[in-house]
């Protein structure tokens, strides 16, 4: 910043990164409140002003459009990213840089992660950050994400128990901001962004992305057309409501031609007829 160091008086940075899959919001648990207690559980541990982001991360395909509305709209930024750690890397590699750029002072902030996922709160590729003090959440089922006598986090959080300690009443506040990591588009409206990972546009880039066997997609789903990132990425398509409806209604068209072949005949015929 120009102007004879005046960043060195700027609040430390604190950028938190919430995988959305893995530490979903409890059931009875209010979404617009989450951004407050977040915040709230960091200053406690902090003691002093810290400027807060909150992105929300993962595969936001088959999160539904209610809940990522609530989300965005409490001032948490939204990133379609399936890659998993490999984008929480990249992610992480830009924030600091942009948090020393402004502030001249390599290392001042802090940096907390919030996933069940092994390959996010890896210890290795978190020691390349180790200017920033760091905090993580896990959820309840899945205990810490490091073993004794490491110290790779200031402080370990349960999701759960984060979230119910420093729950207040809470409103919509900011305007949504809302990013695909894969397409390198941003959206200023939740609705906007929804659509947009429901088009074609964004299928045929993830098309582009997925690893490959023998030139195919090789986590690929026949039923809806859908190439999945990684073995994970495929679980979530596959239990997701969409894939689940179209596979019964595949098995309910197999299950009528077996019924009624005349009539499968008969469309065959028609379709030959209209070439």
């Amino acid at each position: 910043m120009a102007g004879g160091g005046g960043a060195w008086h700027q609040p430390p940075s604190t950028g938190v990164w919430w995988d959305l899959n893995t530490c979903p919001v409890p059931a009875d648990f209010d979404p617009l409140c989450v951004h407050r207690c977040i915040k709230s559980a960091l200053h406690k541990q902090i003691r002093f002003p810290t400027t807060v982001a909150i992105y929300a991360i993962g595969n936001l395909e088959y999160i539904s459009s209610d809940l990522l509305e609530k989300i965005s709209s409490s001032g948490i930024v939204l990133i379609h990213a399936p890659c998993g750690g490999n984008s929480l890397i990249r992610f992480l590699y830009e924030w600091s840089d942009a948090v020393q750029d402004e502030q001249q002072r390599p290392g001042s902030g802090y940096i907390m992660l919030i996933s069940g996922d092994s390959t996010m709160v890896n210890r290795c590729r978190l020691q390349k950050f180790s200017k920033f003090s760091k905090f993580c959440a896990y959820p309840e089922d899945v205990g810490p994400v490091t073993t004794q006598g490491e110290k790779v986090f200031v402080k370990e959080f349960v999701w759960e128990t984060l979230l119910t300690a420093n729950a207040s009443p809470c409103a919509a506040m900011d305007e949504p901001l809302c990013i695909c990591e894969i397409c390198d588009v941003v959206y200023k409206t939740c609705n906007d962004f929804i659509t947009h990972l429901k088009s074609e546009q964004h299928r045929e880039t993830l098309f582009g992305i997925v690893p490959l066997d023998y030139g195919k997609p090789r986590y690929f789903c026949p039923v809806c057309n859908y190439p999945a990132y990684d073995e994970f990425n495929m679980s979530l398509h596959n239990e997701s409501k969409d894939h689940n409806h179209k596979l019964a209604d595949k098995e309910q068209d197999c299950e009528s031609r077996k019924r009624n072949p005349q009539v499968d005949l008969f469309n065959e015929i028609s379709k030959k007829q209209s070439l």
